[in-house]
């Protein structure tokens, strides 16, 4: 991943530094997505070498990324990067800034059920969440999220482990999931996978290359086998059953 970030402009050396870009016009999904990767490979770099004073170049574009995606609605792309600051702005100890940072995300993330660019960040998201609810520190909608996408996590299984073993949080997870009576496709999984990020019907089409017809077809699908009535309780249903 470095060598590919650093034929693109990336230093990852004394310095971290990255390609100039403008977000006067917008950050596109792609470019967005070029630059929250080398967010995610500076935070590595801090977690196994500890060169934090590089953390803040990283601040100052993950800043600029979330005011030029915002601007142009690339929300998933927002949301990463405010996860990835607030990841940085822990390492450095700015617990307050952090926490600001991940209730923002709960609150951009919350109207359209956006999960799994959260629950992809794992554990710092897991425990900070779980910090901030316990504080009491969010809204009442943000907290009900918070539920959500905390019970998401619970779910999860660091590498190595077994599925009995303990999950990232010591949180009620019921019973073991019944097996699917009819298992979802490949295709039906990477629609349900788009449709966990937040991804509109016409997005996933795009993304997918098939037509939008195509994509009402699968969601119609996935939500029979699961026997569920809409986006949040299929994506709920799928990690409860532990398919995604």
């Amino acid at each position: 991943a470095e060598t590919a970030l650093q034929g693109e402009g990336f230093s990852f050396q004394d310095r971290y530094s990255f390609p100039a870009f403008s977000s006067d016009q917008g950050i596109p999904y792609s470019v967005g997505l070029l630059y929250n990767s080398s967010l995610h490979l500076l935070l590595y770099h801090a977690r196994t070498r500890p060169k934090l004073a590089n953390l803040w170049p990283g601040i100052e574009l993950a800043s600029r990324l979330i005011t030029g995606a915002l601007e142009s609605q690339t929300l998933l792309v927002a949301l990463e990067a405010l996860l990835l600051r607030a990841q940085m702005r822990a390492a450095l100890g700015s617990t307050e800034a952090s926490q600001a940072d991940y209730a923002r995300a709960l609150q951009l993330a919350e109207p359209d059920r956006i999960l799994g660019v959260l629950v992809e960040q794992g554990l710092p998201m897991a425990e900070a969440l779980a910090d901030l609810v316990r504080q009491d520190q969010l809204e009442t909608a943000q907290a009900r999220y918070g539920e959500i996408v905390l019970a998401a996590l619970s779910r999860l299984q660091p590498p190595g482990t077994a599925r009995h073993e303990q999950p990232y949080l010591d949180l009620p997870t019921g019973t073991e999931p019944a097996a699917l009576i009819e298992p979802l496709t490949d295709r039906e999984m990477d629609v349900l996978y788009l449709m966990a990020e937040g991804l509109k019907y016409k997005e996933i089409a795009k993304r997918l290359f098939i037509s939008l017809n195509t994509v009402r077809s699968h969601v119609k699908a996935i939500y029979g086998k699961l026997h569920v009535n809409n986006r949040t309780q299929a994506v709920a249903a799928a990690h409860q059953l532990r398919i995604m």
